[in-house]
């Protein structure tokens, strides 16, 4: 579920049958959610996003048309450290493979 406020990426813009094409959204684009309304005629929600004005729809009293919220996926930006992966592989038997492996002993030649 979105919030007023939350950032999303785009991540469909494919035609929905009878609407067409999303105007003015980009996939791959991030963008703030400013509000949240109910689909008209459908069981869904959808979101306004800051920068695109989406149209009125034919009956002004309804307002702004609203994207389909399955269009977005939340972003979301962790701060995660390998050092986390690193302790567990320690905690393996045998712990981890070592960090740059050794060169093979190379067998000199006997002299005749």
């Amino acid at each position: 579920m979105f919030h007023v406020g939350d950032e999303v990426v785009c991540v469909n813009v494919d035609p929905f049958p009878g609407m067409g094409r999303p105007k003015g959204l980009v996939k791959g684009n991030n963008y703030i959610i400013r509000g949240i309304s109910k689909m008209y005629g459908l069981n869904e929600f959808g979101v306004h996003v800051q920068g695109i004005t989406h149209g009125d729809r034919p009956d002004a009293r309804m307002g702004e048309r609203a994207f389909f919220a399955w269009r977005f996926r939340k972003v979301v930006r962790n701060q995660t450290s390998i050092e986390v992966f690193q302790t567990i592989l320690n905690r393996v038997p045998g712990g981890p493979a070592p960090a740059s492996p050794e060169k093979p002993k190379v067998k000199e030649k006997e002299k005749v």
